[in-house]
């Protein structure tokens, strides 16, 4: 995993914990991002624990 998409993850699971939301929605963009592949992987949602729903702008 890349240090950017580390990042992402953890950016992503201090939200969470901090919203203490039930659903968790992220906006995405297409283009060439080594992040897609994270995203594809179900990674984030690995990392923190709960269902993400991607919205594509």
């Amino acid at each position: 995993m890349s240090v950017r998409s580390l990042f992402f993850a953890l950016s992503i699971t201090g939200f969470s914990l901090a919203a203490q939301a039930s659903d968790l929605t992220i906006g995405y963009i297409t283009g060439i991002d080594p992040t897609k592949l994270a995203q594809a992987e179900g990674r984030y949602e690995e990392a923190i624990g709960e269902k993400i729903d991607w919205l594509y702008f």
